[in-house]
């Protein structure tokens, strides 16, 4: 099982780190100077209502929009304006809302997509074992097309594929979106699991924020593109005033 993430981020460099992260739609500020750090192999929720910036803040981080200022850097590396693709090869991946899933590919066929940055047969295919035995129903439905494939799988394809390039941080956002409440349960768990299996850092941006905040060792809550408050995700649960205020709980 992977290292606590408080042991691993005493000794190493935060596996993200966003410094005064800015971000302008026009005239727009979407972002608004947002510093926020991230353990390696930790699961970081990042909440807010619609609006507050959680989008946006996945993008910026991860290269598909510029910031206007701020800096991001990965294990201590600056990698900020690096494109996409860049990042992608860095080890940090994006999965938008929706997975972006290529429903008109089978399942195998959107994995192996995925797994195109990594070099060499050998290390594909491996990768391709390890996704199949952390998503069993992939494999049953490996030769399907993932039009076929409900919601929740739809999900684990679009994580599955981000797996296959080798991430070391993976950016989630909303991945319970218009599933049922028993779904996304199961997706929590999943991702839980995930990290304690390889260590694999998560940020999960999530409107469900009683769900992430279980789900998750700590969370950073947006409002209107600023960081409102942060903290452990047992804490932020559990305060009232935080709850009524920010997470509409």
């Amino acid at each position: 099982m992977a290292a606590d993430p408080a042991l691993r981020a005493a000794s190493a460099p935060p596996a993200l780190r966003t410094e005064g992260l800015t971000v302008h739609y026009g005239a727009v500020r979407a972002l608004d100077t947002v510093d926020l750090e991230v353990a390696p192999g930790a699961l970081h929720a990042v909440l807010g209502a619609n609006g507050a910036g959680k989008t946006t803040f996945l993008r910026a981080a991860s290269g598909l929009h510029p910031p206007r200022s701020g800096r991001v850097l990965l294990f201590g590396e600056d990698v900020t304006g690096a494109p996409a693709e860049e990042l992608v090869r860095r080890g940090l991946l994006h999965v938008p809302e929706g997975g972006g899933v290529l429903t008109e590919l089978t399942v195998e066929e959107n994995l192996r997509l995925g797994g195109l940055v990594r070099r060499g047969r050998a290390a594909r295919a491996a990768a391709l074992g390890e996704v199949y035995d952390l998503f069993e129903p992939l494999r049953e439905r490996r030769t399907r097309s993932a039009s076929s494939l409900s919601g929740g799988e739809r999900q684990m394809l679009a994580i599955g594929r981000a797996l296959m390039a080798g991430p070391r941080v993976i950016l989630l956002d909303e991945p319970s979106l218009g599933l049922a409440p028993l779904i996304t349960r199961r997706i929590m768990h999943l991702l839980q699991d995930l990290r304690s299996r390889t260590g694999l850092t998560v940020v999960l941006v999530e409107q469900n924020a009683r769900t992430a905040l279980r789900a998750s060792d700590r969370a950073h809550v947006l409002d209107q593109g600023a960081v409102a408050t942060e903290g452990p995700s047992a804490d932020l649960l559990g305060d009232p005033r935080v709850r009524a205020a920010y997470l509409g709980l």
